[in-house]
């Protein structure tokens, strides 16, 4: 019968893939909805799925059919992402590389990934991409990050995707999602402290491109919001909704920011024992305390996205694509500027190219790169050998080797002024695995120069 209840939701509902972007709950573990009615979590310590319907009373599902150690490298305290594939749950834990396998239909639980890295994804935004799961950015260990990166199956690892120009030096999962139908992911985000640093910069990146886009500056009423208070966000795979006493709704696409009823408390999915979650059919769903003194203990509020939308206020653009749009009184003295500075910008820049300073790795590589004739690489193998770093761990190569070259292609940036003059192309053999080039036709004296 609990079998029969839990396949029949699935029939009923046809849901995407969504990560959890609701606010963090400490120590959530593997918790997830799919019909906001029963909220489904696995006991680690007894290898149970257990179930907690609109009344709070718990029931167990079924004994999961598992390895007895596959819970012994999880944290003590954790969080998750879920995403749900038909009859099919993927975890991935929080701030590690782990991801699981839930099979709704026996019970069966994975473990997919063979990797050990801790720390650098916490607030990292995922999604899948037709059958491909992708984390990008995140934070641990006081550093923040913009990296895309993607679980390989065969090589049950994640490994850093192929951009043709450089990441946001920062994202997380607030102000961000992945836009299905356009194959873009949209972010806003900067460094340093949120409440005092402004002007958000708005950035897409096309799948299709293989390009980051930098669109513009996130408006006045997003940035007076999120800087007066600790708000929360969720994506619903279309909208951005940010919330805390009041509630914004933007459409990256459209470019527009709306007000929503005050009446629709989007603060009380904040506590641990309530959800939000989302469903193809344009609906946002509330599971939340009844606080009426009739019926079950929780309630499901649900209501169409659409339909909000036509009942919020609105405010206007949910980020100026003109980058003057928050200076305009100051346009006259930029405008000066721009008239008498510019042949001053062009010396600024001929200084900053001449104080360049390459260290003796950098040489190295430049020197290695250089003596490749036209057509031949230098494999990731070579770069781990000039960085000493073959010793370490697989991931630990990749994000050492990858901060390495785009430092050094932004040093080389101020002096040939291009992005990429060591530029990356898919191995013959195994397209997974990136060879480095220089061009050097116009180049050679100056590299030569460099390299002494």
């Amino acid at each position: 019968m609990k079998r029969f209840l839990i396949l029949n939701i699935l029939l009923i509902l046809n849901w995407s893939a969504f990560a959890d972007n609701i606010t963090e709950i400490r120590a959530k573990g593997f918790q997830f909805s799919i019909d906001g009615i029963h909220i489904l979590n696995i006991d680690v310590l007894k290898k149970q799925l257990k179930s907690k319907d609109l009344e709070g009373k718990i029931s167990v599902l079924g004994k999961l059919k598992t390895d007895p150690s596959i819970f012994n490298e999880l944290p003590k305290f954790f969080n998750s992402n879920h995403f749900i594939l038909k009859d099919k749950i993927i975890f991935t834990v929080k701030g590690t590389g782990q991801v699981y396998e839930l099979d709704l239909k026996t019970y069966l639980f994975e473990r997919k990934d063979v990797t050990y890295f801790r720390g650098y994804n916490f607030g990292a935004a995922q999604f899948f991409r037709n059958d491909t799961l992708f984390s990008i950015g995140g934070a641990g260990f006081w550093m923040q990050n913009g990296l895309i990166t993607y679980f390989s199956k065969s090589k049950k690892e994640w490994d850093l995707y192929p951009t043709k120009n450089e990441n946001p030096e920062v994202i997380d999962v607030r102000l961000s999602g992945y836009l299905k139908n356009k194959e873009l992911f949209f972010t806003s985000n900067c460094s340093g402290d949120m409440k005092s640093k402004q002007n958000f910069s708005v950035h897409f990146f096309d799948f299709k491109s293989l390009r980051w886009n930098k669109k513009g500056i996130l408006s006045k009423q997003i940035q007076e919001f999120i800087s007066k208070r600790d708000y929360h966000y969720f994506w619903t795979g279309k909208y951005g909704i940010i919330y805390r006493d009041e509630a914004l709704i933007m459409d990256p696409i459209k470019n527009e920011l709306y007000l929503i009823p005050s009446h629709i408390d989007f603060d009380d999915i904040t506590t641990g024992n309530t959800i939000a979650y989302i469903s193809l059919n344009d609906k946002i769903y509330l599971r939340k305390f009844n606080i009426s003194s009739n019926g079950p203990k929780f309630i499901v509020d649900s209501f169409s996205v659409t339909e909000l939308i036509k009942k919020s206020t609105y405010l206007g653009k949910a980020y100026d694509e003109d980058w003057l749009a928050q200076n305009r009184e100051q346009e006259w003295i930029l405008g000066l500027v721009i008239i008498i500075g510019f042949g001053i910008v062009i010396w600024i820049q001929n200084r900053r190219a001449k104080r360049v300073v390459f260290d003796v790795i950098d040489k190295h590589i430049i020197k290695a790169l250089m003596e490749k004739a036209k057509g031949d690489f230098l494999n990731a193998n070579d770069i781990n050998d000039l960085l000493n770093i073959g010793g370490k761990s697989y991931d630990n190569q990749r994000k050492i080797r990858g901060k390495r070259i785009n430092t050094l292609n932004k040093k080389l940036n101020q002096i040939f002024h291009d992005d990429e003059v060591i530029k990356k192309i898919a191995d013959s053999s195994d397209k997974r695995i990136s060879n480095y080039y220089i061009e050097q036709e116009d180049r050679s004296k100056r590299l030569k120069e460099i390299v002494k």
